[in-house]
């Protein structure tokens, strides 16, 4: 039995014998849209989020996340971390929408913003002849700060 499904049936047996407040349920990890400033860009994995204090009085945080995605024509995650590279100043807001439900269906509930957020890593495909798979590519982000907003679907769309 998955996590989900034994949650579901804790959930509604605590409701039936219990004066608690109904408990919401939990959200799937993988329906999420992210967006770098405001392009949206098609991400297949996203490391954990982090919300640090910084060690020492006056300096920012160290807190990073790593982005995946397929490689295809938008080359906007190597082209960031060049400019930053050649000492451009980039910092840019990004968005991860987590949605209710998968496609173009969801709903973001949460919106999770790194804020100032800036390249550090960019990481090419790894290429194998003896075992293809999809080309990757990564980009590790230092941001500034998290900000998480949670969303109600509106009633009619319930």
């Amino acid at each position: 039995m998955s996590d989900l499904s034994s949650f579901s049936i804790f959930r509604s047996t605590l409701s039936r014998h219990s004066k608690l407040p109904a408990v919401a349920d939990p959200l799937n990890n993988g329906y999420f849209r992210v967006r770098v400033g405001k392009q949206e860009i098609d991400v297949s994995w996203i490391s954990p989020l982090q919300l640090v204090d910084s060690n020492d009085e006056g300096s920012e945080p160290k807190q990073t996340v790593v982005l995946r995605r397929a490689i295809d024509k938008n080359q906007l995650f190597y082209a960031w971390r060049r400019r930053v590279a050649a000492n451009l100043e980039d910092r840019r807001p990004v968005r991860i929408l987590h949605l209710d439900r998968p496609g173009d269906e969801g709903f973001p509930v949460n919106v999770f913003t790194l804020l100032a957020a800036t390249p550090v890593r960019w990481t090419g495909p790894c290429f194998d002849a003896m075992q293809p798979d999809l080309a990757l590519e990564e980009i590790e982000l230092s941001y500034h700060s998290l900000l998480w907003i949670q969303l109600e679907r509106p009633d009619a769309e319930r």
